[in-house]
């Protein structure tokens, strides 16, 4: 008798806890829906039709005055136009690191540097790019010169027939 009675104790345990378990996913579920539904309705509610505004064309007339619609590096009427970078020579090179370096005319330099007044904004294999007076040049690196130049024998001097 004492172990029917345990059996069936242990059965009731049993069922409880499962019942509480099976319960406990449920609410989890609904949740989750109830999550899945609110998200989704913040979805719906934020997704607004895209309108197109046109914008009439401006053009500035004020005689003598800088046009405000236009950046600030322009070459001005009457000024001297820019004639190049200042005369730098790349002598060697060092890309491809965390910090990329080059010396320039006797000078170690890296990116953001300044050099005669020439910003280092880029530094790979094939050279340095710099930004002078509002334009980008690149300086190109020796062994990039070097192989050009061995291209331009390689190709002149034969004879023809």
């Amino acid at each position: 008798m004492r172990s029917l009675k345990r059996i069936n104790l242990e059965l009731i345990i049993a069922a409880t806890i499962t019942l509480g378990l099976a319960r406990g996913e449920l609410l989890a579920q609904a949740q989750d829906l109830e999550t899945i539904k609110k998200i989704e309705e913040q979805e719906i509610i934020t997704k607004k039709p895209v309108t197109i505004v046109k914008r009439p064309r401006v053009e500035y007339k004020g005689e003598g005055l800088r046009d405000p619609f236009r950046g600030r590096i322009e070459t001005r009427a009457g000024a001297k136009a820019s004639s190049g970078p200042p005369p730098l020579t790349v002598q060697g090179v060092i890309w491809g690191t965390s910090l990329p370096q080059a010396i320039i005319s006797g000078k170690v330099v890296k990116i953001g540097d300044t050099i005669e007044k020439a910003r280092i904004i880029d530094i790979t294999k094939e050279g340095v790019t710099i930004f002078y007076e509002g334009q980008q040049y690149t300086l190109s690196s020796p062994g990039i010169v070097d192989m050009k130049s061995q291209e331009k024998k390689e190709k002149g001097g034969q004879d023809e027939k």
